[in-house]
């Protein structure tokens, strides 16, 4: 379908317009309303707030044009590709969810360890038994101390990657210890019926690379668990043999269903 004016209007402005606007509003009503981390990672927000004001001296700058002949036909289906993308951020509510991107393959020390962003270096996890039962404490990549409160592991948003990865890599040094965490259910065929995942959604750019990470978990009431609940658990460190590949498992003492935070992801920077 080609026009070229309708009532004195450029279509062609005039559709460019409608889309830049849209897009517009839509990243400012995300900003406005919190949700933009339910798409990209905080860090991207300065790039967000850039766009919206790029986009809206696109806009002034093109209203001018919008009341111009053009002696060329506008031809209104290639403009189609972008009436999706702007009537479903309307249309459907944000939210988090485990989609396809997001599922725990295996759990194994391999994969947590790939899962983090290109150049970080993994943890050495060379420092001596009688050293780690004087100082109760160890150092992760960046220098930082990662420490035993009264004994336990407590991991919360700050320390839950950096725990997961010293964990899988020295599951030995911390078999017995007693742990701490808050997350949520999630489950896959391959588990028995008694164990599922306290995980959470960690996001290194946008939604499209989040993805589960977490402890494999027994638990004798598991069943009886809502997939995607968030839970409080406290329980003991032991270990499991998978696929020739020694992974932590955590045996639930005790078990409280929590709130779900207000940012559900974390970040590994």
């Amino acid at each position: 379908m080609k026009l070229r004016r309708l009532h004195g209007i450029n279509i062609d402005i005039f559709l460019r317009l409608v889309f830049l606007l849209g897009f517009t509003a839509f990243y400012l009503m995300t900003i406005k309303k919190n949700t933009v981390t339910n798409y990209v990672h905080p860090r991207i927000i300065p790039y967000i707030a850039f766009a919206i004001i790029s986009f809206i001296f696109i806009i002034l700058f093109m209203i001018k044009e919008l009341f111009k002949v053009r002696r060329k036909n506008t031809k209104i289906g290639r403009y189609i590709i972008f009436l999706f993308p702007v009537l479903t951020a309307f249309i459907f509510p944000p939210k988090t969810m485990i989609s396809e991107s997001a599922k725990l393959n295996k759990i194994t020390s391999k994969n947590i360890v790939e899962s983090k962003i290109d150049g970080e270096k993994e943890i050495e996890g060379n420092i001596s038994s009688e050293i780690f039962d004087i100082y109760s404490d160890i150092l992760d990549d960046e220098g930082n101390i990662l420490s035993l409160e009264d004994g336990r592991i407590i991991l919360d948003e700050g320390n839950f990657i950096k725990w997961i990865d010293e964990i899988y890599i020295n599951v030995d040094k911390y078999e017995g210890k007693n742990i701490e965490l808050t997350g949520f259910v999630f489950r896959n065929n391959e588990f028995k019926q008694n164990q599922f995942v306290m995980g959470r959604l960690m996001m290194v750019c946008c939604a499209a690379d989040t993805q589960v990470i977490g402890f494999l978990c027994n638990y004798d009431k598991a069943s009886e668990l809502e997939e995607g609940s968030w839970n409080k658990i406290n329980g003991i460190l032991k270990s499991i043999e998978d696929n020739e590949e020694k992974i932590p498992l955590i045996e639930i003492e005790s078990i409280e269903e929590v709130n779900k935070p207000e940012n559900e992801f974390i970040y590994p920077y």
